[in-house]
């Protein structure tokens, strides 16, 4: 649609138009369009804004999946921008509750109207190449089937606890890189391999629960349902969710226009958000590097466990980390006019800041080293560097203007609380750097590779740091010549720069006291991988050379094949290992909440959530005390109130309420926060014998329970 006549685009956008407003008529009058409404408001709010912004920019003359990764983007700015606004104008003219649907659907028609009188003003008489003839190789046609039996596998979890569908899609999906590797001319299937791919891994674990699991995102829920509920937005409140755009005003809007419920919003939509990373990440590999080997990079970063275990629990992440591989494609999209890439460049960022305070100023520094390095090296006359392109978009004022928002955007929203947990994480930096550098006490990067595993979590843990090295041996290499480079493309020097930096912060993630305590460490790896996943290729493929050359055997074309087959088979076993599969089947220790209902993790079942509802609405102001798991559900009902009980607690408030899941009930207590896989038994905890015997049970359903010394608030 960039490329066509503006009359034929006004055509599809009138009648996707026409069919949104029909859909949600129908929906106000009580009569229900499923499926319909919820296809209709996620390609109407995802797609059609960015199209038509892009058409006023006059983006064109760009490779279609490429047009379309910039329109989601530029949709989803779109949509933070114009809910930011409705939010504090229309409360001006007598409208408290802006951001309802009716209101929603009014002002985004009514912008949207706006946009195509713009782009019809500027192209009425302009001449576009109009084509519709869209290919597809017929071979893709049997790929969706990764996604039907990710749905239906988890709908097996949820109600039979029957995984072996589960178990097949992770055989298969662990086979494709081998196939890639051995089949030929599959470079146009490759992003939509990979598409595929992503969505059938995230949505494995994402529907896993007919409820939200995980930690952050129960506080997620909480300040986007407040939002809901409330039809604004306050931005007062002192918490860093709260100042997060991507959560308090996106999910509603998806939310309300979709007519999807807020669970379902995070467990869906945010996914299939999620899933173009990688699809991304193809298009910025393969500009640099042979399309297999940015197949292999594609498919080393989906297999990291990652990607489809902690980032779903994260939505503002998944929101975050869209927009940073945008930023990372502007830097090494040459086909872009200089100008219309810093307008993009400064838009994302920008969308970056409002989406995750953690990223965002992980981005900043990054931004801020790498145009430090930059000016070094050039008047030092470094010439490590000196083949390769220069994007010519990163400036200083750009730079100084990201950081300027950034810093305004988090001391003047939430009370400045994000502004504030910056300085605090700075001060405990320095105050621990020379006393417990390396400690891995304090050090949680040190904790994650000093602890104990069983026999294959130890494998597990051996296979990442093969990869690891893999990684500093591929960015190594850039510098050397031993290794036959049979790649005609050139790095981007930004881009190579930025991998140094990111390499650099996994480093301090490993000596640093407290660095990574907010984002935790694997959070800061798999963010990394953005730029380094690569590297892990190129490296697996020089250890490949140099073992071929140890025992003497000939370097040729064939050989680099070669190369990319074995380590196709090793990102299989990743991928097996990180899924969890390979415990699963050698009833090993389950990791995986897709492939065992055994585990416990932050998950609920419905009596628990009846519970935690009915004790956050009863109990006023009181403090409401759950284990470490137990604490993450109340969050999302009475966030302000919720405090942690552990084997170490000696005493409540007399005022407190004790909210027992269903592990609780049966028995089982987590024993502390700094040790939440030990499990001690109810009669031997502390708190149950000396304080919780002597309380009320004021409520029990049978998978939960509530305690307290006075009765329930009527």
């Amino acid at each position: 649609m960039i490329n066509w006549e503006i009359k034929k685009v006004l055509q599809v956008i009138f009648f996707v138009q026409i069919l949104f407003l029909g859909v949600n008529f129908v929906n106000i009058l009580g009569l229900g369009t499923p499926i319909l409404t919820q296809i209709t408001g996620f390609i109407y709010l995802a797609i059609i804004p960015g199209i038509l912004i892009l058409r006023i920019i006059r983006f064109n003359k760009l490779p279609a999946i490429e047009t379309f990764l910039y329109s989601v983007g530029l949709s989803l700015f779109f949509l933070m921008l114009l809910g930011l606004l409705i939010n504090f104008i229309l409360p001006l003219v007598g409208i408290s509750e802006p951001i309802s649907t009716i209101y929603l659907i009014i002002t985004i028609s009514i912008s949207v109207f706006v946009l195509c009188i713009i782009n019809y003003n500027r192209d009425k008489n302009s001449i576009y190449p109009h084509s519709i003839n869209i290919k597809f190789p017929s071979q893709i046609l049997i790929m969706p089937i990764f996604i039907v039996m990710s749905i239906i596998g988890t709908y097996l979890m949820n109600a039979y606890n029957i995984n072996i569908l589960l178990l097949a899609l992770l055989i298969i999906t662990s086979l494709m890189p081998i196939w890639v590797s051995f089949k030929k001319n599959t470079d146009e299937l490759l992003p939509l391999i990979i598409f595929f791919l992503s969505v059938s891994l995230l949505l494995h674990r994402s529907l896993i629960s007919d409820h939200i699991w995980g930690w952050d995102s129960h506080i997620e829920y909480y300040f986007s349902n407040m939002v809901k509920l409330n039809s604004i937005w306050d931005p007062l409140p002192p918490h860093n969710i709260n100042a997060m755009l991507s959560i308090t005003l996106l999910a509603p809007i998806f939310s309300n226009i979709c007519n999807l419920s807020l669970v379902y919003t995070f467990k869906i939509i945010y996914p299939l958000l999620f899933s173009l990373v990688p699809v991304a990440l193809f298009l910025i590999f393969k500009k640099q590097i042979s399309d297999k080997i940015a197949f292999l990079s594609c498919f080393f970063f989906i297999s990291l466990f990652a990607f489809y275990s902690e980032m779903i629990s994260v939505a503002r992440q998944q929101i975050a980390e869209f927009f940073v591989v945008l930023l990372v494609l502007l830097l090494v999209s040459e086909r872009l006019e200089a100008n219309k890439r810093k307008l993009l460049f400064i838009i994302f960022s920008f969308s970056l800041t409002i989406s995750h305070y953690g990223l965002s100023s992980l981005y900043m520094l990054a931004l801020l080293l790498v145009c430090l390095l930059s000016f070094l090296m050039k008047k030092s006359n470094l010439v490590l560097l000196k083949n390769y392109i220069d994007s010519k978009i990163i400036s200083l004022s750009n730079i100084l203007l990201f950081v300027i928002f950034n810093l305004s955007w988090y001391i003047y929203t939430s009370s400045s609380s994000t502004f504030n947990l910056f300085i605090n994480i700075s001060n405990w930096v320095l105050r621990d750097l020379f006393t417990n550098l390396f400690n891995p006490e304090v050090v949680e990067g040190l904790q994650i590779l000093a602890t104990e595993l069983g026999p294959l979590r130890q494998i597990q843990k051996y296979i990442h740091l093969a990869s690891q090295v893999f990684i500093v041996i591929g960015l190594l290499s850039l510098f050397f010549t031993f290794f036959p480079k049979k790649n005609n493309k050139k790095y981007n020097k930004e881009y190579v720069l930025f991998s140094f930096v990111n390499l650099s912060i996994l480093f301090a993630c490993l000596s640093l006291p407290f660095f990574a305590r907010q984002l935790n460490t694997i959070r800061f790896y798999q963010s990394s991988l953005l730029f380094l996943a690569p590297f892990c290729v190129i490296g697996g493929i020089i250890i490949i050379y140099l073992l071929s050359k140890l025992v003497r055997i000939r370097w040729s074309s064939e050989s680099f094949q070669s190369s990319l087959k074995i380590l196709s088979v090793f990102f299989a076993v990743y991928l097996l290992f990180n899924s969890g599969l390979i415990n699963e089947v050698a009833n090993g220790a389950p990791i995986s909440i897709s492939l065992n209902n055994n585990l416990d993790f932050p998950r609920f079942n419905t009596k628990e959530i009846h519970c935690a509802s009915l004790i956050a609405d009863k109990t006023r102001l009181s403090p409401i005390y759950g284990d470490e798991y137990g604490r993450l559900l109340l969050h999302e009902f009475a966030h302000w109130r919720i405090r942690t009980f552990d084997n170490n607690t000696e005493t409540l408030p007399h005022t407190a309420y004790v909210y027992f899941r269903s592990l609780n009930v049966n028995g089982k207590i987590i024993e502390s926060y700094e040790n939440p896989d030990n499990y001690v038994l109810v009669k031997n905890y502390n708190l149950y014998n000396t304080i919780i015997t002597k309380m009320n049970k004021l409520y029990d359903n049978g998978g939960a329970q509530i305690y307290a010394r006075e009765s329930l608030t009527s």
